[in-house]
C-alpha cells in the first residue's frame, strides 16, 4: 500500500508540474498583460483630466476677458464714455392687426357711452 500511494503522488505531481508550470505562466502573461492594459487607461484618464483642466482655464481666461471688455463697452463704462442718464428701454408690444380692431372696437364702445351719459344727462 505505501508503494501505491508513492506512485499515486509520483503521477499527482507530475500532472502538477507539467499543467501548474503552464497555469502558472499563462497566468503571469495575463496578469502583465492586465497590468499594461491597466496603466494604459491610467495614462489615458490622466491625458483626458489634464486636457479638460487647459480647457477649464481657456474657458476661464475667455469669460474674464470678457467681463474686463465686453461688459464695460455694454455698460458705457468706459473712459471718455458720455455721462448722463441711461436709455430706458420699455416693453412696448407691437401692434398686430387684431390688437388694432380690438382697440377701435373698445374706443367705439368708450365713444357710445359717453353719448348714452350725455343723452341721460340731457333728458
Amino acid at each position: 500500500m505505501a508503494g501505491e500511494i508513492a506512485v499515486s503522488e509520483k503521477i499527482r505531481m507530475f500532472f502538477r508540474q507539467l499543467l501548474g508550470s503552464r497555469m502558472a505562466s499563462h497566468l503571469e502573461d495575463e496578469m502583465v498583460r492586465l497590468r499594461g492594459d491597466y496603466e494604459v487607461r491610467l495614462r489615458e484618464r490622466e491625458q483626458y483630466i489634464s486636457d479638460l483642466k487647459e480647457e477649464k482655464q481657456s474657458l476661464q481666461r475667455k469669460v474674464s476677458e470678457y467681463e474686463l471688455i465686453l461688459i464695460p463697452l455694454t455698460s458705457g463704462n468706459l473712459l471718455g464714455a458720455p455721462k448722463g442718464p441711461r436709455p430706458v428701454f420699455e416693453d412696448v408690444a407691437p401692434t398686430n392687426s387684431w390688437k388694432a380692431e380690438q382697440d377701435r372696437f373698445y374706443k367705439q364702445q368708450e365713444e357710445e357711452a359717453a353719448q348714452e351719459a350725455a343723452k341721460a344727462q340731457a333728458q
